[in-house]
């Protein structure tokens, strides 16, 4: 049974860049896509109101903000961080 995944692109500031919505089959799958789009930008992966992921930018030559990445909310979870 596919799931509602929710990515939203970080900018450098740590702010939410834009977001989007998408139904995929579980959590690698959400992962997988997150990977796909994290060229520029870290891309947080939230299910409902749980943070599964931060999947940090492919460029080598973006920088993280000082105390890194604050996200979208403070929501307690299962937090990964990915390579």
């Amino acid at each position: 049974m596919a799931s509602e995944f929710k990515f939203f692109k970080l900018n450098a500031a740590g702010l939410v860049d834009s977001a989007s919505y998408i139904r995929l089959p579980d959590e690698d799958a959400a992962l997988a896509h997150a990977k796909d789009q994290a060229e520029d930008g870290c891309i947080e992966v939230w299910s409902g109101a749980r943070r599964v992921a931060v999947v940090p930018p492919r460029r080598a030559a973006t920088t993280l903000p000082r105390g890194g990445y604050r996200g979208a909310t403070a929501v307690s979870g299962l937090r990964r961080q990915l390579p």
